[in-house]
């Protein structure tokens, strides 16, 4: 979807504001996997057994684990 936010704005008295007052940033966040879950990439150990590794289940990590492991902010700065 694109905006032509220079145009749809108000301006008071007669200054006006042209597309070269703003600055849009892009920028994706994301914990260096990209859409990746790092847990999966960890092993763990139990403490009776040191040669032997396993993967945990999303489930038994946390209820609170995200179903995304990316996102993507919009900034837009407007100069005055």
């Amino acid at each position: 979807m694109k905006i032509d936010v220079a145009n749809s704005q108000r301006t008071s008295g007669n200054g006006s504001i042209s597309i070269n007052d703003f600055e849009i940033i892009k920028k994706r966040i994301s914990y260096a996997m990209k859409d990746k879950n790092p847990v999966d990439s960890v092993s763990f150990y139990r403490k009776g057994n040191l040669n032997e590794s396993f993967k945990i289940k999303p489930e038994d990590v946390s209820l609170l684990l995200p179903s995304k492991f990316s996102e993507i902010i919009i900034r837009v700065f407007v100069y005055d």
